[in-house]
């Protein structure tokens, strides 16, 4: 027992570890962009579609959503930190860049940072803004004007947010972990980070505690002593503690803009759900995301792989005939980084009841993808829990609607 005690606040005190190693990666890359959410400048530039006649006014709407949607892609981002940023992350940097769009006008707004030169980044989005124009153009006939530009005041309350949410966690994780080495010798605490940094295994601590016992009774024997293990309770002392980084932790996990629930897709975008496959274990993300994603997740029956993909490719079968459909495409804003063997046997298995079915790159970056579901028409959104950004599905929807593509409904991964 002694030994199962022991290992057990190891195990404790290393997924602290882990869990704040993870918060303390996030808050220095966002620290390091170099960017207060709170406050930072940008520079904007102001553009106005304008037509040649009253048919053509009908392609204004998707000609706005063509240039929002590239604008929040990753070519725009890389195109800009090509000359404006050395060693700038552009995931995060992407957060800050905001698309504002009314009537026939749009402005793009881009942040500046202190070691960007203003009039460089205004020119260098004027620059990649007219080579996209060249691009939309050949699709929708139009005249883009630029209107002004300028550098403004902004702030993010979501980035903002979740960075105090971050610290808090942060600070609570280090008094639980305080709290549970104040029990613990130095070699035990050492065992905990050796374990957090991948280091050593469970077992083979095991091995060794149960080892170093084994000696410390030997000697307990010649003084007619018996060790006393007070580690159990140092699982009281970090109880509160505890509960209240689930809080916290929770928070941070509601406000990563990560897809967590099927509902999110059926109730707040109208989607209706064709099917969930659970997925094979090591295609899930880790970390704290995947914990706390285990409170959100429905009890439900547990099906081998190949039943599951079958059970969804009756539906999506039967989701097809009932709307008419023999044709049908499937995109993801995942897409490449879902399980391709899985993608595979689910497309394999839809066709073999009838259906014409492939597998295509995601509409919002990809023009070919972007052309071939319009061609088609219909398409099923591919999206993971706790992966997919609802930001870039938001966009899928939107680049569909733009362009008059019909959502039959989503597929989500587990």
């Amino acid at each position: 027992e002694s030994v199962d005690v022991t290992l057990a606040n190891i195990r404790t005190v290393s997924g602290y570890y882990k869990d704040y190693d993870n918060s303390e990666q996030k808050i220095k890359q966002n620290e390091g962009l170099g960017l207060d959410p709170n406050g930072y400048k940008a520079v904007y530039v102001q553009y106005h579609i304008a037509v040649d006649s009253e048919e053509n006014k009908a392609n204004i709407a998707p000609i706005l959503t063509t240039y929002k949607l590239y604008y929040t892609g990753t070519e725009f981002v890389d195109g800009l930190l090509q000359t404006a940023g050395t060693g700038v992350d552009p995931v995060l940097y992407k957060q800050f860049i905001v698309v504002a769009v009314e009537n026939s006008d749009f402005i793009i707004k881009v942040p500046l940072r202190d070691d960007m030169d203003p009039e460089g980044l205004t020119q260098k989005v004027k620059d990649l803004t007219e080579a996209e124009y060249k691009s939309v153009q050949s699709l929708f006939v139009h005249r883009l004007e630029a209107v002004s530009e300028g550098i403004s005041e902004e702030k993010n309350d979501a980035i903002a947010k979740e960075q105090k949410a971050l610290v808090s966690a942060n600070t609570e994780l280090n008094k639980s972990i305080k709290a549970v080495i104040k029990e613990m010798t130095e070699e035990q605490t050492q065992y905990a980070r050796d374990l957090a940094d991948g280091k050593t295994t469970e077992e083979e601590l095991k091995e060794l505690i149960a080892s170093k016992d084994k000696e410390e009774e030997e000697k307990a024997k010649g003084s007619g002593m018996s060790p006393v293990s007070v580690l159990a309770f140092a699982l009281a002392g970090a109880l509160v503690g505890m509960l209240f980084i689930v809080f916290v932790l929770c928070e941070i996990y509601i406000l990563s803009g990560k897809l967590h629930t099927t509902r999110e897709l059926s109730k707040n975008a109208g989607l209706f759900i064709a099917g969930t496959v659970d997925i094979p274990a090591k295609d899930r993300q880790r970390g704290i995301d995947s914990r706390i994603r285990n409170f959100f997740r429905d009890n439900k029956r547990q099906f081998d792989i190949d039943h599951q993909i079958d059970i969804v490719a009756s539906s999506v079968s039967l989701l097809c005939k009932r709307n008419e459909i023999d044709s049908i495409l499937l995109t993801s804003s995942m897409y490449g980084m879902i399980d391709e063997d899985v993608m595979g046997r689910l497309v394999s298995a839809v066709s073999s009841q009838g259906i014409d079915i492939s597998y295509v790159d995601n509409i919002v970056f990809n023009k070919d993808a972007l052309h071939e579901c319009s061609k088609n028409g219909n398409i099923l959104l591919v999206e993971q829990i706790g992966r997919s950004a609802l930001s870039e599905v938001e966009n899928e929807i939107l680049a569909a609607n733009g362009y008059g593509i019909r959502i039959v409904g989503a597929i989500v991964f587990e």
